[in-house]
């Protein structure tokens, strides 16, 4: 039976053009074999697919494994460490950035392979954010 946990953490995202404050959460669920976590930002798909993109363009020791432009889907993977982000539109306008990662070398986190992988995004998008745990 998959036992399924959900840490809900407030994140404030600052956007970059607009300079206002608004709390987003980001939630982590355990799944089996790996972790997902989402987050809600400003900036649109595209460019939240493009950032990810560019991440594992500039990491020499990142491997793309699968891009897929109308999705807004990158998968890549370091070693035997895997992660795959989507990025999708809201109703309210907002980006929810998807991230799924299973961390096959002996010492890593799932759970913190996703959130580098979201902390790298936003800063590669200029979005200011702090973590504020309950």
């Amino acid at each position: 039976m998959n036992k399924l946990l959900v840490l809900f953490l407030i994140i404030g995202v600052s956007g970059a053009l607009s300079g206002c404050l608004v709390a987003v959460p980001l939630v982590v669920r355990m799944i089996k074999g790996g972790h997902t976590a989402t987050v809600e930002i400003k900036p649109p798909p595209e460019e939240v697919y493009t950032a990810m993109l560019r991440i594992v363009d500039s990491t020499p020791d990142l491997e793309l494994l699968k891009r897929d432009d109308a999705k807004h889907l990158v998968e890549a993977k370091r070693g035997k460490d895997q992660v795959t982000g989507t990025a999708t539109l809201q109703d309210n306008g907002y980006t929810k950035l998807t991230v799924t990662a299973h961390a096959g070398e002996k010492g890593q986190d799932d759970k913190g392979l996703a959130k580098k992988f979201i902390e790298k995004v936003c800063a590669e998008l200029g979005v200011q954010y702090r973590i504020v745990e309950k």
